[in-house]
């Protein structure tokens, strides 16, 4: 089971090593692309298997119909969720080298939102 702090650190990280969005083959935001890459949730969610419904739903839909997820996310801020998400959703947070000045701003925004501690940059 997550906490806030935790779930904020590991999307973090996460979407600062992939530098991309997950999106299918139409340019849809998803959880898991064929590729491999994965949304600021989908890197929480990974092991969890999804219906390709579920996989395009939004993070709140996705906790009403996946009792695996809400086990997982029964101490986290479906709000936190539904922010990092948008996050990663928003192309103009980053670029091929990473997060860019607004993507960190929005993060530590974020942060400072639900009292949280932003990881170092590796």
């Amino acid at each position: 089971m997550l906490g806030n702090q935790e779930a904020f650190e590991i999307i973090t990280a996460h979407l600062r090593k992939q530098k991309t969005q997950a999106v299918n083959l139409q340019g849809k935001c998803i959880y898991l692309n064929s590729s491999g890459a994965m949304c600021a949730v989908g890197c929480l969610i990974q092991g969890i298997e999804l219906t390709p419904d579920q996989n395009q739903s939004s993070v709140r839909d996705l906790y009403i119909d996946n009792l695996a997820v809400q086990a997982l996310f029964k101490e986290v801020d479906l709000d936190l969720l539904e922010e990092m998400q948008s996050l990663h959703d928003n192309a103009g947070y980053y670029d091929r080298t990473g997060f860019t000045v607004s993507g960190e701003r929005k993060l530590n925004q974020i942060a400072t939102g639900y009292h949280l501690n932003v990881p170092e940059r590796p």
